[in-house]
């Protein structure tokens, strides 16, 4: 069978010794290097995950199969501070009744064929460009900049260069990197370079949210008080089923192959906005569709988040 072809049916049924085989050949022919299979809990469920190292980089295999993606915001019932605070963002914004609202907001239940992809296990950023600390730019901002304990990012942006400086905490510079505004297709090319992909909407809504009937991958629920960048631990930062890790804040929408669609989270307007908590925890939904911050046509971003994906034979 082609390992395009391996559903996670076929995955969970396969015994230890025949997974470390798929493991195996899958790096193969990926040119990977398988780095870890084994178990992981997810949600008290004892999931097989597959990791594959490319470098720095870690992937995770998502099998594929016919699955269930979108969301049914008639079955969605919010619990009491859910509905309180979406009572508030109602009518502070003028906006329709929740089923409404979500129904405009995620993508309709449906049942999709997706093949099987090892994908990036944490989104990148393609406009970071990695360069030395005694680059000209950078060195005229060290020589400029004083840091102080504890920092560990500063930047700088101005007409003639967009910069990031990585620190350990104890003044000491550890990286650099200089912001190249990129357009999607120059994200699609340069990531054709390197033999992978943009996942398509639908694969972005299976690898993330991995096929759950709740709003949220981790579940309905959210917390009373507070927007997700107010909680650095919790059930929004755990990897998910697949052992990948969807980002834990709305600001770091992912770009998919389809240059109007943008998943994993609003690029931070809900929360900017004071929308209120539970619809500052929307955009997390796998099956949240980001308002349109862009037309769509090709022009060029300083931040343009991806997840990588490469095909399997």
């Amino acid at each position: 069978m082609p390992h395009a072809d391996l559903t996670a049916e076929d995955w969970y049924d396969l015994s230890d010794t025949a997974a470390v085989r798929v493991g195996t050949a899958i790096a193969r022919e990926t040119g990977l290097t398988l780095v870890g299979l084994g178990y992981r809990d997810h949600q008290g469920d004892p999931c097989r995950v597959a990791v594959f190292g490319d470098g720095d980089t870690r992937y995770a295999l998502v099998p594929g199969g016919r699955v269930r993606l979108g969301h049914d915001p008639d079955a969605f019932v919010p619990t009491p501070h859910q509905a309180a605070s979406y009572a508030d963002s109602a009518e502070e914004w003028d906006l329709p009744p929740l089923a409404d609202h979500l129904a405009a907001c995620t993508s309709p239940v449906r049942h999709v064929e997706l093949p099987a992809v090892v994908v990036a296990v944490e989104a990148v950023d393609l406009c970071l460009r990695p360069v030395p600390l005694d680059h000209p730019a950078i060195a005229t901002y060290l020589a400029d900049h004083q840091p102080y304990p504890g920092l560990t990012t500063a930047g700088l942006s101005s007409p003639d260069v967009t910069l990031e400086v990585r620190y350990d905490g104890s003044c000491t510079a550890t990286g650099a990197f200089i912001r190249d505004p990129l357009t999607h297709h120059d994200a699609t090319t340069r990531l054709a370079a390197v033999g992978t992909r943009l996942l398509t909407p639908n694969e972005w809504e299976y690898a993330c949210g991995a096929g759950t009937p709740t709003l949220f991958r981790w579940g309905n629920d959210t917390p009373p008080h507070g927007y997700p960048t107010d909680f650095p631990t919790g059930a929004h930062t755990d990897r998910n089923r697949w052992a990948l890790h969807p980002s834990p804040t709305p600001y770091h929408a992912e770009r998919t192959a389809d240059p109007t669609v943008d998943c994993g989270g609003d690029h931070g307007l809900s929360i900017c906005g004071g929308m209120g908590f539970f619809l500052g925890w929307l955009p997390l939904a796998p099956s949240h569709r980001s308002p349109a911050t862009h037309d769509g046509t090709n022009l060029p971003h300083h931040t343009l988040h991806v997840r990588p994906a490469i095909d399997l034979p």
